[in-house]
């Protein structure tokens, strides 16, 4: 998505139209990933499987739909989508493992799900044709535990980095924000997740295949678990949706790799299934799109606030937000200052803070908590120089 955006604005485009452009052309690729799987490579399981597993896991997140997250999830089931095809092996094998090179450079938890992907594969081969799984499986495992001992400074693969960090008492699971999150989710997100889930592992042992159905969702439990200890400090709804998609995803791909190996009346009645949570999952979205729609007016009725005031540079306490309504605090620098100069063709910026205390004042543009941009950096065709210091936006 980078070069095109890169030449929206190399032929000076207006911003309104760059922010549109990015932001459709997410789900774009994700569609055309899907074409690909669908009609080339034949596999209508992974062309369902980022449909189904977005619209089962995510709420907050539905319209944030740039998030690398998602972007693992597209490439994972064109990974699943090569494995299974019929291409020679000279094109399989090398496009398989730039899929994965790709995929595992896209996010740390890039990891979990093609090990997932490999896994499906391989428990239906025979033995002696397991080799080039097993390869895969060992790449990947090498992989992670050089990321799990050599973390970088990147903040996703922080997260993980904490799992060596941790303590007795962290291990008391009374004590997570991430299982409440869960908990209390369960009831109006998960719930699409769990009927596909028990649908799934009943028809694998009742087809004889009780090892594939214990195995496969071990391995979805434990990630699950490793989710729950990794962020058991929380973190915002954007972030702990995204840290339980995989689940959904791998749950996703047992359900439908289950249904499409059906026959006859078994598969009737998990098209019916898929039709039931699809709309449960989309009734789920809508909800998120609404809440969404809601955290926009804040944000406008924000900038009006700060333009009346005079002030192009604010900031405000993060305690005299709607935290339920606002979520990602973090982004609200960028989210308000392209929203202000895309709609009123001003520029204004707010900036969310913990306490007074913690702020340090400045002239650049706080973009986010761990960057400032400065303002002769900014590109001049787009952005409108401002070398005036944040002010206190009181929220009324």
């Amino acid at each position: 998505m980078a070069i095109p955006s890169w030449l929206f604005i190399k032929l000076g485009f207006p911003l309104t139209a760059q922010l549109y452009f990015f932001s459709f052309s997410y789900m774009a690729f994700y569609a055309f990933l899907g074409w690909i799987c669908y009609g080339p490579l034949k596999n209508p399981t992974a062309c369902w499987l980022v449909l189904v597993s977005i619209l089962l896991g995510t709420r907050q997140s539905f319209v944030h739909t740039i998030s690398e997250t998602h972007e693992v999830l597209a490439f994972a089931a064109l990974f699943y989508a090569v494995l299974q095809s019929a291409l020679r092996p000279y094109l399989k094998w090398p496009f398989a493992l730039l899929i994965m090179a790709n995929t595992m450079l896209t996010h740390p938890i890039a990891v979990f799900v093609l090990a997932f992907v490999v896994l499906v594969e391989g428990v239906k081969l025979e033995k002696e044709k397991m080799g080039i799984q097993l390869g895969l499986l060992g790449a990947l495992g090498l992989w992670s535990v050089t990321r799990f001992l050599f973390s970088s400074g990147n903040y996703d693969a922080g997260q993980y980095a904490l799992l060596k960090d941790i303590g007795l008492n962290d291990l008391l699971p009374w004590h997570w924000v991430s299982l409440k999150f869960l908990a209390t989710r369960s009831y109006y997100l998960y719930w699409p997740t769990g009927i596909v889930a028990i649908w799934s592992f009943i028809q694998l042992w009742k087809s004889g295949q009780k090892w594939k159905a214990i195995l496969l969702y071990a391995f979805v439990g434990t990630y699950t678990l490793i989710a729950l200890v990794t962020f058991r400090a929380g973190d915002s709804d954007y972030m702990m949706e995204k840290n339980f998609l995989p689940s959904v995803f791998m749950v996703s791909l047992i359900f439908l790799d289950t249904l499409f190996s059906c026959e006859g009346g078994k598969q009737e009645m998990g098209s019916r299934w898929l039709i039931l949570v699809c709309i449960g999952g989309l009734f789920i979205c809508w909800r998120g799109i609404q809440l969404f729609s809601i955290r926009l007016e804040k944000m406008d009725r924000l900038i009006e606030a700060s333009l009346i005031k005079n002030q192009s540079k604010s900031y405000v306490l993060s305690s005299e937000l709607n935290q339920d309504i606002m979520l990602a605090n973090w982004a609200l620098g960028v989210e308000t200052y392209m929203r202000s100069l895309s709609n009123l063709g001003k520029p204004c910026t707010i900036y969310s803070v913990p306490s007074l205390q913690e702020f340090q004042n400045t002239k650049d543009f706080k973009a986010v908590p761990w960057e400032n941009i400065s303002i002769e950096k900014l590109n001049p065709k787009f952005f409108t120089s401002d070398t005036t210091q944040y002010q206190l936006l009181q929220v009324e």
